[in-house]
């Protein structure tokens, strides 16, 4: 089925918020994903340049959703200037500049938007904070997208699928075989698999899962008008 969903800053802004939300609720989550890394504080660093994000009102002088996603990234250098929020700012940066002239945002643009993103944070790999397994569940994660831009998949099959991929990635990892077994280490067993790919999978989710709840019920409702 064509894409009908659509992303202009508001409903990015939407989805900004909704996972500050969802962070917070899973506040100690995060902090056990970060006590399972030497010296971590990628995912309380996450959870700070979302919070920032969600009080921030950047979209009211900002009607194109690229250029949006550009000042997001001047605000992230700014609110988490350490390793990883310097290489999500400049992922945000990269991947705002990849589609600055587009006013709305469909699959493909937010495909074009995602592997610059990938691209770019997948510079850390010589950094302490990401190694080469995650750097291979960003590789899936960008061919997933590229894979729904070619099929003109739902905005929320895109992420699903690149949710899944990074899960395929972490599978791998930490050699889960029984679904239940993935399920259990998911929510219970963080320190058995990688917390920046758990933390990956988990945001794509929660995109997918805004855009269903949040934005394709009313993109439907003004199709049907």
């Amino acid at each position: 089925m064509p894409s009908i969903e659509t992303l202009d800053t508001n409903s990015i802004e939407m989805i900004l918020n909704h996972l500050n939300d969802l962070m917070e609720q899973r506040r100690d989550l995060l902090v056990e994903l970060d006590r399972s890394i030497e010296d971590g504080d990628v995912a309380m660093t996450t959870k700070k340049v979302f919070a920032t994000l969600a009080n921030k009102a950047l979209t009211a002088d900002e009607p194109l959703p690229g250029k949006y996603l550009i000042r997001i990234g001047t605000t992230v250098a700014k609110a988490a200037p350490s390793t990883m929020g310097t290489h999500l700012a400049k992922g945000f940066i990269r991947g705002g500049t990849a589609i600055a002239d587009k006013t709305k945002l469909d699959v493909f643009q937010v495909a074009q938007f995602a592997c610059a993103f990938l691209d770019e944070t997948s510079n850390l790999r010589n950094s302490h904070s990401l190694c080469d397994d995650i750097i291979d569940a960003f590789g899936r994660a960008k061919e997933s997208f590229e894979n729904s831009a070619s099929r003109d998949d739902r905005l929320t099959v895109a992420f699903d699928n690149a949710a899944q991929a990074v899960n395929f990635a972490r599978t791998n990892e930490c050699n889960a075989t029984k679904a239940e077994g993935v399920a259990a280490k998911q929510e219970h067993g963080a320190k058995t698999v990688d917390p920046c790919i758990f933390l990956v999978a988990l945001i794509l989710k929660w995109i997918s899962e805004t855009i269903a709840q949040e934005l394709a019920p009313d993109r439907e409702l003004e199709n049907a008008e």
